[in-house]
């Protein structure tokens, strides 16, 4: 290699080297949190728009919620919401806008290191009615839901964060390591042998 080609070399490597830095410090006391896919397999003879709202310590916002839509054509229909990745404290479902029943086969959340999917009675245990649900059962391995009005909604009863993928800082440390002692070989490794 050519000592120009080393030179850019060795200049793209401390480039390299400061972006991982900076990153690492940026990121290093919070943990970086992964985009977090929420899945809902639900049944209704209702076509409607189902909603999900994470607070990420905001409280609940539009601008922090995405909706699906629900053909309503009587089989269970697999709703998918994709949430930022970013640390979200809580949320929230809304299973439509209209006053009816709605079954909920399982819920999961999945990101791309970590899967948690509720069913059965983990959903009426684990989720709490919160607005416009008279009724919120497990019937048949089901969550049998019950609206009352055009605003229904039913929360996390935990925090999120232990549900999404969280790359702690600590395990970070060891993948900086190897990343700096790369950067090292790339530098100072001797082109002209």
């Amino acid at each position: 290699m050519t000592e120009a080609g080393t030179k850019i070399l060795r200049s793209a490597a401390t480039a390299l080297s400061v972006f991982v830095v900076l990153l690492f410090a940026t990121h290093a006391q919070q943990g970086f949190f992964l985009p977090t896919k929420l899945f809902i397999e639900v049944q209704s003879r209702q076509a409607d728009t189902y909603q999900v709202f994470y607070d990420s310590g905001h409280g609940y916002n539009e601008t922090e919620s995405v909706r699906s839509f629900l053909k309503g054509s009587g089989p269970f229909e697999i709703l998918s919401f994709r949430l930022p990745g970013m640390k979200i404290n809580k949320i929230r479902i809304d299973p439509g806008t209209k006053p009816g029943n709605v079954l909920i086969r399982k819920i999961c959340s999945k990101s791309l290191l970590k899967q948690r999917c509720w069913t059965g009675q983990e959903l009426s245990n684990e989720y709490t009615p919160l607005h416009d649900i008279s009724g919120f059962e497990t019937r048949d391995g089901l969550l049998s839901i019950t609206s009352t009005g055009e605003d229904p909604y039913f929360e996390l009863k935990g925090d999120f964060p232990r549900e999404q993928s969280i790359i702690s800082p600590l395990s970070l440390y060891p993948v900086a390591f190897l990343l700096s002692l790369a950067l090292f070989f790339l530098l100072y490794w001797d082109h002209s042998t």
